[in-house]
């Protein structure tokens, strides 16, 4: 028999995920019959579409090598990468009601960059790095930051924003006739 051409393709890999393998090999006259996966990090399957936890990120060659019913085989070596999560942060936690306040993207990621950023205040969702909201009142409100890497690994994070009652700036002019001087009270 002719020797089969192994082949196979994966999902995108976030750390923390499970990958998925679909074995795409192809046989001329001849059925595959047995599949031997090396996941490249000392673990190994012989299903014939295998998931695999990557539990570190890195590159990973990952071999697969197919038999026939014939007896013929061969294997391919295809790099995998399980790519870092991104650690989402932001601030700040505090502002003061009806004022506007702009929340900074803070987060990090070890390699690769962030790409995409989905804030969730109150009832909106808003996209971007930076995004300014105004509270009309006072209170604890939860804000949430979805951060996404280049490869669509996410990481969220849920702050408690604590908002106070803005300082109200006010005064009074009391006036005299003539050439007299004009005086201000601070009424805030």
């Amino acid at each position: 028999g002719d020797a089969p051409i192994p082949d196979f393709a994966f999902s995108t890999i976030c750390l923390g995920d499970t990958t998925e393998f679909t074995d795409g090999s192809t046989a001329q006259n001849s059925t595959i019959i047995f599949w031997t996966w090396d996941f490249g990090d000392g673990n190994s399957s012989t299903a014939t579409n295998p998931s695999h936890y990557y539990d570190s990120v890195g590159v990973y060659n990952v071999s697969l090598s197919v038999t026939t019913d014939s007896g013929c085989t061969d294997s391919v070596i295809i790099p995998v990468s399980t790519n870092p999560l991104p650690q989402a942060d932001f601030g700040p936690i505090l502002g003061c009601s009806n004022s506007q306040l702009t929340f900074d993207d803070q987060s990090t990621i070890s390699s690769g960059s962030i790409s995409n950023w989905t804030w969730m205040i109150e009832s909106d969702t808003i996209l971007g790095s930076v995004v300014d909201h105004v509270f009309q009142d006072t209170g604890v409100y939860p804000v949430t930051l979805i951060s996404f890497s280049d490869y669509m690994c996410s990481d969220t994070v849920t702050k408690s924003i604590t908002i106070r009652k803005g300082p109200l700036a006010d005064f009074v002019l009391s006036r005299d006739c003539g050439n007299t001087t004009v005086g201000f009270s601070d009424d805030s």
